[in-house]
């Protein structure tokens, strides 16, 4: 038999080798360490890769000889072990209706792998794998790019949680949505007796929404949650329905308000992925971002004659000139809670733990771990 006919052409190679890499994709999705696989990679590995899949076809064309010594002279890598490095994953929040409360879903691959090798460098960050994997006793954690699209670290992300002060994120959208900064408001007696930290404010107090909603985000303080809400009732509105209204419009599926401070309630909970896509979706928000991270400074009631000196609650601010926003969150059930926004080789992520013994050292212990275990460039 002539030689020839045991080649095939180059395209029912091509072919062959997609046909093959769907049924790889579809039966590896079930499985979660492959999950983790595919978000997390190395630069060399991916690039390697894609080079063995050019040089592969590009030396069956030319020699016109065996294909399977094409592909044993460029490596002998086998072309569907490719796929699972290439990081092409987004979380999706279309969850099952009828899935376990808590549980993490599996990825989705948004296109097929074919990235020619002069576009590697847009797959950044990749994972270095000659780093270990990051492990931590916190019950959630992410990390992701700014758009909360690409996720290159995650621990129990899908787990509905108490998520504390947290919660006065989206207190502080709604509120910068629906009111003007320089709008005054006047503290009841029920925002000076709400639970946990406060501002020390008085009662019958005016203050302006910006300086209450720094007194609110800079030291944490659950009256200035409470009197946003007490103020919202003034003006005909509902702050608790507005903010799982916008958590509604996000498709948050893991995420119920029921107070703006963020206390400890059954009904009141969201998930580091749900989290992160309420920062990303407000990452506009500058005003916010940038009173989140102001260190210390003094604001006064309206008429001067009240002073409140506030301190941030985060204590990463002394230690760090990174972070570009972010909130603390600390309560009986939620345990230590902590967002940021970092920018990392010219790029902001989204950094957030749920559930932490030492929430500061947690997260400083991860955003090291992150500089070192993917290549950013």
């Amino acid at each position: 038999m002539n030689p020839q006919e045991h080649q095939l052409p180059t395209k029912t190679v091509v072919a062959s080798f997609f046909i093959l890499l769907g049924i790889f994709l579809v039966s590896g999705l079930q499985n979660a360490d492959t999950r983790n696989r595919i978000s997390q990679l190395s630069l060399e590995h991916a690039e390697s890769n894609i080079l063995k899949l050019a040089i592969t076809s590009d030396a069956a064309d030319t020699a016109g000889g065996d294909r399977e010594a094409a592909v044993s002279d460029a490596g002998g890598a086998d072309r569907s072990q490719s796929v699972v490095d290439v990081p092409l994953v987004s979380h999706t929040a279309a969850a099952d209706e009828n899935k376990k409360e808590g549980s993490v879903e599996a990825p989705v691959i948004e296109e097929q792998a074919k990235q020619p090798l002069s576009q590697a460098q847009q797959l950044l960050p990749l994972r270095n794998w000659n780093i270990e994997p990051f492990e931590t006793a916190a019950r959630s954690a992410i990390v992701t790019d700014i758009n909360a699209e690409k996720i290159i670290y995650q621990k129990n992300i899908d787990q509905r949680l108490s998520i504390a002060s947290l919660t006065k994120l989206m207190t502080a959208w709604i509120v910068s949505e629906n009111t003007q900064p320089g709008d005054s408001v006047t503290i009841t007696k029920n925002a000076v007796a709400a639970e946990g930290e406060h501002g020390k404010l008085f009662p019958d107090e005016k203050i302006t929404v910006k300086d209450l909603s720094a007194v609110m985000l800079i030291p944490s303080s659950n009256d200035a949650a409470v009197a946003f809400q007490d103020h919202f009732r003034t003006i005909g509105k509902n702050l608790i329905a507005l903010m799982n209204d916008k958590a509604g419009s996000l498709e948050l599926r893991n995420t119920h308000f029921s107070n703006p401070a963020g206390l400890d309630a059954a009904d009141h909970y969201s998930s580091s992925y749900d989290l992160a896509k309420i920062i990303s979706a407000m990452k506009e928000k500058n005003d916010i971002w940038e009173t989140s991270v102001i260190r210390d400074t003094t604001v006064r009631s309206s008429d001067g004659t009240i002073a409140h000196h506030l301190i941030n609650t985060n204590d990463l601010l002394m230690i760090r000139d990174d972070i570009l926003g972010g909130k603390t969150g600390s309560t009986p059930q939620a345990n230590g809670c902590l967002s940021l926004i970092l920018r990392l080789h010219d790029k902001e992520f989204i950094f957030i733990i749920l559930g932490s013994d030492n929430r500061f050292d947690d997260m400083q212990r991860l955003i090291e771990w992150v500089t070192k275990a993917f290549i950013f460039e």
